[in-house]
């Protein structure tokens, strides 16, 4: 019976421990110095990277940088039209015309004796077809 009053006992003083844990013993002068010697090695390595670059642009570029082109910028570069956006209206000018096109009545191929027709007037067209 002493054996589980001792049991009963350990237990209520395990729910009520309140020891305060030893603070740890951080060296603070390794951290910092561990620290600030890694920053120097970043610095070194970037330095180093920094001049390899320079270095590799002066040897595959040993007359200078190259210059721009005398006409850069320009619409127009050889054959190919450089027309900003917004300057740009074909497509608008193209919409107009093929809206232009399926509103009228004209001619497809006159040889063959094919006309074009309203898309309007061939929609009434086909429902009135459907219908019958």
């Amino acid at each position: 019976m002493s054996d589980h009053a001792d049991s009963k006992a350990d237990t209520s003083s395990h729910a009520h421990d309140t020891t305060i844990p030893e603070p740890e013993n951080v060296a603070l002068g390794k951290v910092i110095s561990v620290g600030v010697i890694s920053l120097l090695v970043f610095a070194i390595g970037s330095v180093w990277a920094l001049r390899m670059r320079t270095a590799t642009i002066a040897a595959m570029n040993p007359h200078g940088p190259i210059a721009l082109p005398a006409n850069f910028g320009a619409e127009e570069q050889g054959i190919v039209d450089q027309i900003p956006f917004e300057l740009n209206h074909w497509v608008k000018d193209d919409r107009a015309a093929s809206a232009k096109q399926l509103g009228s009545y004209g001619w497809v191929d006159r040889k063959a004796g094919t006309i074009r027709i309203p898309i309007e007037r061939a929609m009434e067209l086909q429902v009135a077809e459907q219908k019958k």
